[in-house]
């Protein structure tokens, strides 16, 4: 086993010789563009909702805003 990690029969990877097929690029940019559309979204969302408790509920308030958003994640766990 140890051969197979560390061994000289491991293949040497050349960084110039990986090409990105043009028939798989436009199926990875829709499901990735959509991913990180996604998170810009909730980059957005929090950044507002934080500012607003700094502005009207002080640190008590934004303490509160991510304890809540710690909890709300395991609502969707399914049991």
């Amino acid at each position: 086993m140890q051969w197979l990690l560390f061994g000289i029969l491991s293949e040497k990877i050349r960084i110039n010789a990986i090409r990105i097929e043009k028939t798989l690029f436009s199926g990875i940019i829709g499901v990735g563009f959509s991913a990180m559309l996604m998170q810009v979204t909730i980059l957005v969302q929090q950044n507002v909702l934080y500012n607003l408790a700094a502005q009207h509920g002080g640190e008590t308030w934004q303490i509160i805003l991510g304890v809540a958003y710690r909890v709300v994640p395991f609502a969707f766990i399914p049991l």
